[in-house]
């Protein structure tokens, strides 16, 4: 009976459900790579036209015609402080920043963050008046004729008729503009106002010299007023300088232009840095460095990190650091499946970023502070830490920001934690140091502050990784007794009432949080994860506690539905209930269709107990994926789209038939991830979320996934069929013992979806997964392909 519950549901509200869901289908069609992407990497290729390093394969400009602002931000290093980029759409929220189906440029900013955005410039030509705000100052440009790749953008405005180039240090950002017009030329610097995801307020900015003006300003979520009591600015310090002298300083407060002045302060304010009549083909170079302890931090950081006006040497050293990055795997295959795969991989080492300064200074912001007081009065409470230093005084590591670590278990942090272990070290240290100063654990963080986003502990998978692969440069005691004192009881605006949570024992009722399955299953999740890293570390009373909790998921199953669904603290199962119902009845961002799952990526058995044993669960699933497969895996039955569904498909590896985990992972890869083309068709239709689509597209492209994130005691990669001939993983010694983790998988591999055989280092493979043992001793796995599935192989297979 329970498996035909999925089948009468369908039939009875399932046509509705389409019907209302196919105005937001994207239908979508992979362009070819060289009409779309022509302008991007035209001068980094060899003299024999061929292109000659994973850098040079990377296409800043897929999936960018609808983005979040964070997405497109060529200029930059990786995880850099500054992310420089031209914004053709700065009020919107969501979909600002570049967005290359605009053609329209408002400006040039430097912070391209979560909940952060502003310190624009834009140089113009002419008589220009810049009261009115950017829609009178922006400028035409052409999207195809511009040259963009990791470290580098280069275009033209049409209006003033001046080349830009930018480029960019870790914490600098780097400016040549060439005015092709004789006519008067200055930059100007608005200080004010909304710029994508941020607000600008507060201004404190004076000139220093001839060519010179530094300051600060304050910047706040955009989403909310001035005046409201929840915005919570953060301060940034800044030093502009260019290679040419002012001949004034001028600016403008609301609609009153102020003449050679030394500096500006306050609300509604703007500068324009002033050159005068230059004749044609004369260029400016405009330096831009920040920080957000202090003005000397900024001028540290500029003397540091780009002393001269060598504008090519620094375009040069992003491009090398860049491509360092990026060949710690190196592919063969087809030129189209390397470029989506280091784009992919870009996206995963691009999306966040950094707040702590060259020497390790970075702020820190109290819990407690009294935001509308403390602007009242000018004044924002800081207090300025230090990482710890290596004998040298070098910091040991980096401070970090970052949107929450919704669900990263499965794409970041598994790239990460096996190319890129001292990235995952690096956040680890920065969730440990802000548990250090403010007793939080965050999901995620802009400069100086905890920022409490979504909901879970998601600090706990990185973490949890962290202590069962060994990382070193972790102190795994400290991290997990950071997650014992966070998650046991209380109450957290990231896991709810933690003491109801426990005396249901391990479920949430709907009486007490309207978000009650999602607040159970990730809890539970999160639990999970603490009692394995608990396990590893001698704490098994401890371990025993966190397992009991993560199973009381259970509680939520209606048998009679057959689906994850909200009851109260009576018992009650709650009225209206619809298990394709999107952000309603229990579920945030998502549907119990989905949601239903999530406790099967850690309690399989669990699972399948409920649904009626291995077939029925195989069976419910794969009816499940192609009632999805109308929808390429979005919206409803799937939700590859989002964070919480990037799993379903490799779900059947856990339940013994590798088969369809192979058919539908390679389904879901083509529909969601598999287009090359400036549509967001390139990453799901939906916001690409800092790099975790990038990144779980690059999982899938080399036959890797990770169920349990690595938190489970002796991790491994679960497989499916690679789409490339080749792959090599330069594994870091200090956390890998062996030098490379191959992987072979023969001709044609993208057009064969089954595996008819692996062998591991000459000998056959009788396991779905390869351990983070085998990968460290060094591996090379050999995948025969085909394309028909070996029914006998996955039968003999544990």
């Amino acid at each position: 009976m329970k498996n035909t519950i999925l089948y009468l549901y369908v039939m009875k509200c399932g046509n509705s459900f389409f019907i209302m869901k196919m105005s937001l289908t994207i239908l979508f069609y992979t362009l070819s790579i060289v009409p779309v992407l022509a302008q991007q990497n035209a001068d980094m290729r060899n003299s024999g036209g061929v292109l000659s390093a994973p850098v040079d394969y990377v296409h800043p400009l897929i999936g960018s015609d609808r983005c979040r602002n964070f997405f497109m931000t060529a200029a930059a290093r990786p995880f850099g402080m500054v992310k420089l980029a031209p914004d053709t759409e700065i009020f919107g929220y969501y979909h600002t920043g570049y967005q290359n189906g605009q053609s329209n440029i408002f400006g040039f900013s430097h912070i391209h963050e979560f909940q952060m955005g502003g310190l624009a410039v834009m140089p113009v030509s002419g008589q220009v008046n810049p009261t009115p705000g950017p829609e009178h100052w922006k400028s035409g440009f052409n999207p195809a004729n511009q040259t963009v790749s990791p470290g580098y953008q280069k275009l033209h405005l049409d209006r003033y008729d001046i080349d830009v180039e930018l480029t960019a240090t870790k914490r600098v950002g780097f400016h040549r503009y060439t005015f092709r017009r004789a006519d008067n030329a200055a930059v100007l610097v608005p200080l004010n106002g909304i710029w994508n995801e941020g607000r600008m307020f507060n201004c404190d900015v004076k000139r220093i010299g001839l060519d010179t003006i530094e300051g600060s300003l304050l910047i706040a979520d955009a989403r909310l007023s001035r005046d409201s009591w929840l915005v919570i600015p953060t301060q940034v310090f800044f030093v502009i300088t260019t290679d040419r002298s002012f001949q004034s300083l001028d600016g403008w407060r609301i609609q009153e232009i102020q003449k050679s002045i030394n500096g500006i302060k306050g609300e509604n304010s703007g500068l324009v840095l002033n050159y005068g009549k230059v004749a044609s083909g004369t260029t400016v170079q405009m330096k831009v460095a920040i920080s957000y302890c202090s003005v000397q931090q900024a001028l540290l950081n500029l003397s540091t990190e780009a002393p001269n006006w060598d504008f090519e040497a620094i375009r040069q050293s992003a491009r090398e650091e860049w491509n360092t990055a990026l060949k710690r795997i190196e592919v063969e295959g087809t030129t189209e499946r390397k470029v989506k795969f280091y784009t992919d991989l870009w996206h995963s080492l691009l999306g966040r970023g950094v707040f702590s300064d060259v020497n390790g200074l970075y702020p820190l912001y109290p819990k407690d502070q009294n935001s509308v007081a403390n602007l009242a009065q000018n004044s924002i409470p800081m207090e300025i830490k230090s990482v710890p230093l290596n004998e040298k005084g070098q910091p040991l590591f980096e401070m970090h920001v970052s949107d929450s670590f919704w669900w990263t278990q499965q794409n970041l942090n598994s790239i990460w934690g096996l190319a890129y272990p001292d990235v995952l070290r690096d956040f680890c240290n920065s969730w440990l140091r802000f548990y250090d100063n403010t007793g939080t654990l965050p999901l995620g963080a802009t400069a100086g502050r905890v920022d409490i986003i979504m909901t879970g502990q998601e600090s706990a998978p990185i973490l949890g990784r962290a202590i069962q692969m060994n990382l070193p440069g972790v102190d795994a005691e400290h991290a997990y007794q950071a997650l014992n004192t966070t998650t046991r009881s209380g109450k957290t605006n990231q896991m709810g009432d933690l003491d109801i949570y426990s005396r249901f024992g391990g479920w949430m009722p709907a009486d007490f949080d309207k978000i009650s399955v999602t607040r159970t299953v990730e809890a539970g999740w999160c639990d999970w994860v603490i009692s394995q890293a608990a396990r590893k570390l001698g704490h098994p009373a401890d371990a025993d506690y966190y397992n009991k909790r993560s199973m009381g998921w259970k509680n939520l199953y209606n048998p009679e539905s057959g689906w994850l669904q909200p009851r109260d603290s009576s018992g009650k199962w709650v009225k209206g209930f619809t298990p394709l119902g999107y952000g309603s009845i229990g579920c945030l961002e998502s549907f119990s269709a989905v949601l239903t799952w999530f406790p099967a990526q850690y309690d399989i058995d669990g699972t399948m107990q409920l649904m009626g044993g291995r077939k029925k669960t195989i069976e419910r699933l794969n009816a499940q994926f192609e009632l999805a497969s109308k929808e390429d895996y979005r919206y409803g039955w799937m939700q590859y789209n989002n964070d919480v569904g990037f799993f379903h498909a490799h779900l059947f590896n856990m339940l013994g038939d590798p088969v369809k985990s192979q058919y539908w992972s390679r389904k879901v890869y083509q529909a969601n991830f598999n287009a090359i083309t400036t549509s967001n068709a390139a990453y799901a239709t939906n916001d690409e979320d800092q790099g975790q689509m990038g990144a779980l597209g690059a999982l899938i492209s080399m036959g890797l996934f990770q169920m349990k994130g690595g938190c489970e005691m002796n991790p491994g990669y679960e497989l499916t069929a690679p789409m490339f001939n080749r792959i090599i993983l330069h594994l870091q010694p200090d956390c890998y013992r062996a030098k490379d983790l191959i992987i072979t998988a023969g001709p044609d591999p993208a057009k064969n979806e089954y595996i008819e055989s692996v062998t591991l280092n000459g000998k056959p493979l009788k396991s779905l997964t390869i351990s983070q043992e085998d990968i460290s001793k060094g591996a090379h796995l050999d995948f025969k392909l085909s394309s028909i599935p070996n029914a006998k192989w996955a039968k003999d297979i544990k």
